[in-house]
Formats: C-alpha cells, sequence, structure tokens
C-alpha cells in the first residue's frame, strides 16, 4: 500500500514533494533492518565501528609516543 501511487499522491498532498522524499528515505531505512539486509547492515556497521576504533587507539598510541 505504501507504494501505490495513491498514497504518494497523499503524502505529497499534505507535505508537498519533501514529505515524499522523506518517506521514501524511511521506506529505505526501514528496509535495511529486514530480512538479508540485516546481515549486510550489521556487517557495514561492525567495520565501521571497527576502523573507527582503530584509528582512535593508533592516535592515542602516537599521542603516547611523544
Amino acid at each position: 500500500m505504501r507504494e501505490s501511487k495513491m498514497y504518494t499522491h497523499q503524502i505529497q498532498l499534505f507535505g508537498g514533494k519533501m514529505a515524499v522524499l522523506f518517506e521514501e528515505i524511511s521506506q529505505w531505512l526501514g528496509g535495511l533492518w529486514h530480512g538479508p539486509r540485516l546481515a549486510l547492515t550489521v556487517a557495514w556497521l561492525s567495520l565501521a565501528t571497527a576502523l573507527v576504533l582503530f584509528l582512535i587507539a593508533r592516535l592515542h598510541e602516537d599521542e603516547k609516543d611523544d
């Protein structure tokens, strides 16, 4: 139902084109937390977190050496 033209038209009447854009983004983000995409989302978040923690540790190590 959320992908129908009638629904999109109603959203556009209430909030304009930006509301339609935000609704599409919301649906895309909601889709990341279901099914096979969930595994990819968790993997990318884990990789990003590990990279940030590695960089923080590396910076902390450099400060210790000075």
